[in-house]
């Protein structure tokens, strides 16, 4: 099997592992058997589980962009593309947000803030932003969207409304918060009145 199959292989087995368990209950044991490889084979393409977590979550955000620029290139108005953002970051979330959990607190948010991932991991989180900004810079021009929000920081609380939206279902037991309400919510506070 080429080295690329099995890195790859490797990467998708730790991530349904980090999806299904918390990052402190996933050994690279679990990893090595789910993958059906050696734990040489794991050391050969990762230093250690951090840094095979921190490969995941890199891999996660690289796939979120792709879906996101995708989404946000549709022929519609803005507030369709915005929504079609809205429904992509929404399934994203759901499906792996036992990968992105321990981001918001724990020792793998103090990973990704230090050393050689903090670079690369601030570099990642802002290029998703672009396709949404893009998106909100457009409703700008054509003087559907307020121009007192830069565009960059309104992609930025449109991200952090449709992720709350998630998980507060999941922190609170609360009935899930449609795509459409969120999107309304955001959008009321953008559209120029």
């Amino acid at each position: 099997m080429p080295k690329k199959d099995k890195r790859q292989i490797i990467l998708n087995s730790a991530e349904e592992l980090f999806v299904s368990r918390r990052f402190d209950q996933v050994t690279l044991e679990d990893i090595r058997i789910k993958a059906k490889v050696g734990k040489g084979t794991i050391y050969r393409f990762f230093q250690s589980k951090e840094d095979l977590y921190a490969h995941v979550l890199l891999a996660g955000l690289d796939t979120l962009y792709e879906t996101l620029s995708r989404t946000t290139q549709d022929p519609g108005t803005h507030e369709e593309k915005l929504k079609a953002a809205a429904q992509a970051l929404e399934q994203f979330f759901r499906h792996r947000r036992g990968v992105f959990r321990p981001l918001y607190g724990g020792d793998a948010r103090r990973m990704m803030r230090t050393g050689n991932w903090r670079a690369e991991f601030r570099a990642r989180k802002h290029r998703i932003l672009e396709p949404i900004a893009a998106a909100i810079r457009e409703g700008i021009v054509d003087g559907r969207f307020r121009a007192t929000l830069p565009p960059e920081a309104a992609a930025r609380i449109f991200m952090s409304v449709v992720r709350e939206g998630v998980a507060v279902e999941e922190r609170e037991g609360t009935p899930p918060v449609s795509t459409d309400e969120l999107l309304s919510l955001f959008l009321s506070g953008i559209r120029n009145q």
